[in-house]
């Protein structure tokens, strides 16, 4: 029956970016022994620590021993390591309900989240950009063809962002993709695909009316009526 050993466990956890650790890393608390004891087994456990950078940690535990033990112990082997992954939100997104006239705009918005905060606490930034493909003779997605893409719009954590719009100048199927650049180390980029749901647009093409007024004399005149939308 070997006796209890007394004084204190220190834990130190290094990292991002760690391999290993040992008492140059940050302290994270003292723990007293003899702890819970099982048998010869005496276990203490650390303060909890909360990374605020994704990367690689690694945990290093020292006890400067007691007068039956004056060697103490320490621990620091790869077991003691993990890693923090960044996170990857999810980008939603809401283009105009269709069909439009042609000549009035068309827009698109992005709502971003599960972002993670940047290492120093601030919200994850970074830019969504947005494009427009079109227009196709039919509903079904194909994005070859860009027809608009704005500047990138600042990102600054969770939240909704855009609208941004333009005005087509051709009749047809329009189609939307967002993308979100991430925000490294601790966010990743995130983007919508082609075809995604609310994320088509249908334009229609113009179509005039003529009607006409005969008189009892040789003449005529005629009057083009343009639907709701042109020059708008």
């Amino acid at each position: 029956t070997p006796p209890a050993p007394t004084g204190s466990v220190d834990f130190y956890i290094c990292g991002p970016g760690a391999t290993s650790c040992d008492d140059s890393g940050t302290f994270v608390s003292s723990e007293s022994l003899p702890g819970t004891v099982v048998g010869n087994d005496y276990t203490v456990t650390s303060d909890p620590f909360t990374p605020t950078s994704a990367g690689t940690y690694c945990w290093f535990a020292t006890w400067a021993g007691d007068e039956n033990y004056p060697d103490g112990a320490s621990h620091d082997t790869a077991d003691e390591c993990f890693i923090v992954t960044p996170k990857t939100p999810v980008i939603v997104t809401d283009a105009t309900d269709g069909p439009v006239a042609l000549g009035n705009p068309i827009s698109d918005s992005a709502t971003l989240s599960g972002t993670a905060n940047q290492p120093d606490g601030d919200p994850a930034g970074g830019t969504i950009t947005f494009t427009a493909y079109g227009p196709t003779a039919t509903s079904t997605a194909v994005c070859t063809t860009t027809s608009f893409t704005p500047s990138p719009v600042a990102v600054s954590g969770n939240g909704t962002y855009g609208p941004v719009s333009f005005t087509p100048t051709l009749a047809g199927f329009y189609h939307w993709i967002a993308v979100y650049s991430g925000d490294p180390p601790n966010t990743n980029g995130a983007t919508t695909t082609c075809g995604d749901e609310n994320e088509t647009t249908e334009v229609l093409q113009l179509q005039p009316l003529m009607n006409t007024a005969q008189e009892f004399v040789p003449n005529d005149s005629a009057t083009i009526t343009v639907l709701a939308g042109a020059g708008n």
